[in-house]
């Protein structure tokens, strides 16, 4: 039996983004900097760590569920989602401890390999600055970028420099979160970006329940095409609409969906989101899972500490798997004192203004980032388009900016219900 919960902590970070990516990131993940930490102390003087992403994250922790751990034997609270990813990942991170084996032996599946691939994120990014993360990436051991293709940048441009940034054997994954909309506006598209050699995968070009979307696209690329694995429309839905998965959510659910896909033989990735101990929770995952081939994605890189004692490695575009008791890495708890903040609430979202520009000399002023999201989903304007531009007008104090965004903001109200 493993030893019982003596004690069990809840702490809240700010961790900032990397000095490049903060003014980009204010618009779709501003909430990310915020990180929750759930310690496990159990009677053996073991210490479990999990962590989540409050304002992204599957799940949460109720103080209920924390209570309801003080005194049960850590091995209890295995094999079960509901308690939330960071009581999760601690419950796994200390039985492994206690008894003496990485996390993949208590997931019930063999290890398949020892390394796994790991991808650089980047959300989506004006071309110049994309092709520094890019050069970034490949000269820390990566060779794939995971990158959001947006309309108000120029995807041939990013791609462009991209190339030019990158060694020969980087590849690129495009993930448009649907915003391509439909199938006969996205086809003519991704045609003419398979002729970039670096582009290896398409991911969700168009929202997930347009099947028959997906089937039509998948019947003339000449590239992967990989949507998320859902519950609706589901893997019996989908399997022919597409070359392959994105697995993400709990231990379970992700073990559950890995084996499904493996039964058609679709090869995925994981998107399991976090610093360093979800890093190292994804490559534990990743070694029992047989499909689990391409490169993974944990946006590791983008925050500027990964927590981690010893920060993790890649090679090769691979990292290896962490080889110690649980999750196989150790938190550096100077770092979880530097970082701590009293509560989930992220750092005020500081005030912009956001214009679209076209090379027409056309623009259009936007007041969030949903707003724009949403007047492009709208289909008024093209989904893709060269030479489109965005820039950001930060809130200089003056009546003119003032103006231009009460006037912007009443438009996305009435139009979008945003401000």
């Amino acid at each position: 039996m493993t030893p019982a919960v003596k004690r069990v902590d809840r702490l809240y970070l700010n961790v900032p983004f990397r000095p490049r990516l903060r003014p980009w990131h204010t618009r779709l993940i501003w909430g990310w900097q915020v990180v929750e930490l759930i310690r496990i102390e159990t009677t053996d003087g073991t210490a479990g760590w999990g962590e989540r992403l409050p304002h992204y994250t599957w799940g949460e922790t109720s103080d209920a569920a924390l209570d309801w751990t003080l005194g049960r034997p850590v091995g209890e609270l295995l094999g079960d989602d509901r308690l939330g990813p960071a009581l999760q990942m601690a419950a796994y991170d200390a039985a492994g401890k206690a008894l003496g084996v990485p996390a993949h032996r208590l997931f019930g599946r063999p290890m398949v390999r020892e390394e796994v691939g790991l991808a650089w994120w980047a959300t989506d990014l004006p071309p110049e600055v994309l092709a520094e993360e890019a050069r970034d990436a490949a000269a820390a051991g990566y060779r794939v970028l995971k990158t959001k293709p947006r309309p108000w940048f120029d995807v041939w441009r990013q791609l462009e420099l991209v190339g030019a940034a990158t060694p020969e054997d980087f590849t690129v994954g495009l993930d448009w979160n649907g915003t391509l909309r439909d199938a006969g506006t996205a086809k003519p598209v991704l045609l003419d970006l398979e002729r970039f050699a670096k582009v290896a995968v398409f991911e969700t070009p168009i929202p997930h329940e347009d099947v028959r979307g997906y089937r039509e696209l998948r019947s003339v690329l000449g590239r992967p095409l990989y949507m998320h694995l859902v519950d609706d429309p589901g893997l019996d839905e989908t399997v022919d609409a597409c070359d392959g998965y994105v697995i993400h959510d709990g231990i379970v659910s992700v073990l559950t969906k890995g084996l499904r896909a493996a039964a058609f033989n679709k090869p995925f990735w994981l998107q399991v989101v976090g610093l360093g101990l979800t890093t190292a929770l994804c490559a534990q995952l990743a070694a029992v899972l047989t499909h689990a081939r391409r490169p993974h994605v944990s946006c590791l890189n983008i925050w500027e500490n990964d927590l981690l004692a010893d920060p993790l490695r890649v090679a090769h575009g691979n990292l290896a798997v962490p080889a110690g008791p649980g999750l196989g890495v150790e938190i550096d708890e100077a770092s979880v004192h530097r970082y701590a903040v009293a509560g989930p609430t992220p750092p005020e979202r500081p005030g912009e203004l956001l214009t679209v520009r076209w090379p027409t000399g056309r623009s259009i002023d936007f007041t969030s980032y949903a707003a724009c999201n949403d007047a492009f989903l709208m289909g008024n304007e093209a989904p893709q388009e060269r030479g489109v531009t965005l820039d950001v007008t930060p809130d200089d104090g003056s009546s003119q900016w003032r103006s231009r965004f009460a006037t912007a903001r009443a438009r996305d109200h009435r139009l979008f219900g945003t401000c």
